[in-house]
C-alpha cells in the first residue's frame, strides 16, 4: 500500500533499558579511549639525577655515559618531551641501560647555581638541549630542540655507538 506524502513514520522512542545500555556503552568507550591515551601520554619516568658531579661518578662506576638534559618548567617543548617521550617504557629502558641521566633545571637559575655554570661551560643556547658525555665530561654529542620518541631512541643509540650526532 503506497504511503501518502503527508504521512511520516512515527519516531522511535527508546525504552529505559536501551537508554541505560547506551549510557553504559558510552562510559566503557570513554574509559577505553582514556586508557589508550594514558598509555601513550604520561609523566616523566626517567630517574633524573640532580647533581652532575655525582652523575659522572655513578657513570664512571657503572661504565655508562652521562645524559645531561637542560630543561625548564616554562619551556613548552621540554614539557612535551616529559609527557610524550620520557613517559615511554622503551625510552626509559634505553636511557637506563646506557646512561646516567641528570637534569639541569634552568627554570630560575641563579648565576652561582651549578646548572648555570654547566650551561655556560657547555654553551647551551636553547632548550631543550640534550648532551651525551663520557664520565670525564667530554662531550660525545648534543641535540637542541624537541625530539619525538623515535628520534630520541635513534639519537641515544647513535651516542652509545659512538656515531656522530643528529
Amino acid at each position: 500500500m503506497p504511503s501518502s506524502p503527508d504521512r511520516q513514520p512515527a519516531p522511535l522512542k527508546p525504552n529505559r533499558a536501551t537508554t541505560v545500555a547506551g549510557f553504559i556503552l558510552f562510559i566503557m568507550a570513554c574509559a577505553f579511549v582514556f586508557t589508550l591515551i594514558r598509555g601513550a601520554v604520561g609523566e616523566d619516568r626517567v630517574p633524573w639525577r640532580e647533581d652532575l658531579i655525582d652523575a659522572q661518578a655513578e657513570a664512571r662506576s657503572q661504565d655508562k655515559l652521562v645524559l645531561i638534559n637542560f630543561t625548564a618548567d616554562w619551556c613548552s617543548p621540554c614539557r612535551k618531551m616529559k609527557q610524550f617521550v620520557y613517559s615511554r617504557d622503551d625510552v626509559v629502558e634505553l636511557i637506563g641501560a646506557d646512561f646516567v641521566p641528570v637534569k639541569m633545571d634552568m627554570t630560575a637559575p641563579a648565576p652561582e647555581d651549578p646548572q648555570s655554570y654547566a650551561a655556560a661551560e657547555m654553551q647551551i643556547k636553547g632548550l631543550p638541549t640534550l648532551v651525551a658525555a663520557d664520565p670525564d665530561g667530554r662531550e660525545i654529542g648534543r641535540v637542541s630542540g624537541p625530539l619525538d620518541p623515535a628520534d630520541m631512541k635513534n639519537w641515544l643509540s647513535a651516542m652509545t655507538a659512538g656515531q656522530s650526532p643528529r
